[in-house]
């Protein structure tokens, strides 16, 4: 799949974190820390061979690139939080493996391990991980008894792939039953899995994720007119070449392109992991993407949420399990999705960033009241992706606000909005925008800025705003569809109420950085070389 690795570097350059990462309150009524590196060195550097693909014509590998962080914290214990993000990512899918960030004293220090899902690991377990080339789509969770949760995407060039799950029972420090919860050949991809703890119930996570496949069409039924064109590179964000594709693919009438959500769930702390087994838009010529559950700590109800594409257009929808997973709803339909990306407003020819156009849903732990975030372009006529927001009430009677703006209004672009919910029923909102893109900037400058909001307890209202750092995106490395620092980032509200932002930007954190050597047949030349930065907002005890 991949043709050949145009160049690896050797160096490694571990940087300090730029002063411009420095937090400001623009409301000073958050306290607010200032931004740690919680990335440190690349423990992947001397992999240098494993992932490069002899297949396609261009594999460009970045090394010393971070993108694409997720966060958790303990429920129960504000100084333990862990996450997790891709380490030396490929410019055609997936980075050489992904690595754990660890804290036992609020974020006021981290220390790294990678973790066991691909083959670049392998020195750090005595060969005991998951052989797959490459890995993608980091994402964690703690529960209620401490036990971390920790699962990938992994796949090769030759279209093998896996849904990858592990344990930590130490606060992130080491990994074990490492596993593939789902393993495929080059005919079906399994993408976008999220784990969620439950809140309540010891031992017990939930794993979602889309299956793409194109197999034998239901009785009675033929291959539909598909997925619109505009919206099939948003199905899959890491199948390699050699795998199966999107419904644009012109197949015999008898087969039709699947993509339906699949479950699995553990009962003994990660020890095990159930069958997985299909729970959401399981018919012809319809496909979902970005899955992500959240639990109601009164019900145990779960909610999964996810982006649901058909012929007739794109929505965010969920369904429903009052059972722990074993039975769900019919879909409920949250809203239509009107994406149209994010470009450099001076230059339309191309999408310039791969945004996070998949969607970020949250709960009230107290009140069980439902939100969920997501890019949209409806309040800029089209032009720019936005971040926007809805919710609905506790009895979820089926009816959600229309979507209104997290991001400021007439933010030129906003994208990648991240969401969660504190004790006291606040909404926390992570995001990156555009607004300080001038005229006069020089065309190898895109100024982004790293934001949180907050809202005054439950409500849609975002009065309050922290400015997390700046960065030229152009130095950041390419993926399929643009510049990428991920299509999620992570944030998550902690026992003592504050909020903990865990984001990616370069290394370089002076907007004036000129662009280095990046772009689609370009080696990544340093310093496109990126940090993860984490950050508390709201109440910051002193830790140590």
């Amino acid at each position: 799949m991949l043709r050949r690795l145009l160049s690896v570097f050797g160096a490694v350059f571990v940087v300090l974190l730029s002063s411009t990462a420095a937090l400001t309150n623009n409301n000073n009524d958050n306290r607010a820390s200032e931004a740690t590196v919680a990335s440190h060195g690349d423990p992947f550097a001397t992999c240098m061979v494993i992932g490069a693909n002899t297949v396609t014509s261009i594999a460009v590998n970045y090394p010393d690139t971070e993108p694409e962080p997720w966060l958790a914290s303990h429920p129960g214990n504000s100084r333990i939080l862990v996450g997790s993000y891709q380490q030396d990512r490929w410019n055609d899918g997936g980075a050489k493996g992904l690595v754990a960030a660890y804290s036992s004293n609020g974020g006021n220090t981290w220390k790294s391990v990678p973790l066991p899902f691909s083959q670049c690991a392998a020195p750090y377990y005595g060969g005991n991980v998951l052989h797959y080339e490459r890995a993608s789509d980091a994402w964690n969770s703690i529960g209620v008894d401490g036990i971390a949760y920790a699962v990938s995407i992994s796949f090769s060039n030759d279209g093998t792939n896996a849904v990858g799950a592990a344990r930590s029972t130490d606060g992130g420090r080491s990994w074990t039953n490492q596993q593939a919860v789902i393993a495929d050949g080059a005919a079906a991809f399994n993408d976008k899995e999220s784990v969620t703890a439950d809140p309540k119930l010891p031992g017990t996570a939930y794993i979602v994720w889309d299956r793409s496949f194109v197999g034998p069409c239901p009785p009675g039924q033929r291959a539909k007119s598909g997925i619109p064109a505009s919206q099939q590179r948003r199905l899959s964000k890491e199948r390699p070449a050699g795998s199966a594709r999107s419904s644009g693919i012109k197949t015999p009438a008898q087969t039709c392109f699947f993509q339906p959500t699949f479950f699995s769930r553990t009962t003994d702390g990660g020890i095990t992991w159930e069958a997985p087994r299909p729970i959401a838009a399981t018919a012809p010529d319809e496909a979902t993407l970005g899955n992500v559950i959240v639990v109601n700590h009164q019900t145990g109800a779960l909610y999964d949420f996810y982006t649901h594409f058909d012929a007739t257009g794109v929505a965010v929808e969920l369904v429903i399990s009052t059972d722990k997973g074993t039975t769900w709803s019919n879909p409920q339909v949250v809203s239509d999705e009107q994406v149209t990306g994010v470009f450099d407003p001076r230059n339309r020819s191309e999408i310039t960033v791969r945004s996070g156009d998949i969607v970020s849903p949250a709960i009230d732990p107290n009140s069980g009241q439902l939100y969920v975030a997501w890019e949209d372009s409806r309040f800029n006529g089209g032009q720019n992706d936005q971040a926007v927001i809805s919710t609905s009430s506790t009895g979820l009677t089926g009816t959600w606000t229309p979507p209104s703006l997290i991001s400021p209004p007439g933010d030129p672009a906003a994208f990648t909005p991240t969401i969660d919910v504190n004790r006291l029923g606040e909404v926390g909102a992570l995001f990156y925008d555009l607004r300080n893109l001038k005229p006069s900037t020089p065309p190898s400058i895109l100024p982004t800025d790293t934001w949180f909001r907050r809202t005054d307890g439950p409500g849609l209202t975002f009065t309050h705003e922290v400015h997390l750092g700046s960065y030229n995106m152009l130095m950041s490395p390419v993926a399929i569809g643009g510049f990428f620092v991920g299509d999620y980032e992570g944030i998550a509200a902690r026992p003592d109420s504050s909020f903990a932002a865990f984001f990616t930007q370069a290394v370089c954190g002076d907007v004036s950085c000129p662009s280095g050597g990046n772009g689609i047949g370009a080696p990544s030349q340093a310093p496109d070389s990126q940090n993860v930065y984490a950050s508390t907002i709201g109440k910051a005890d002193n830790q140590d």
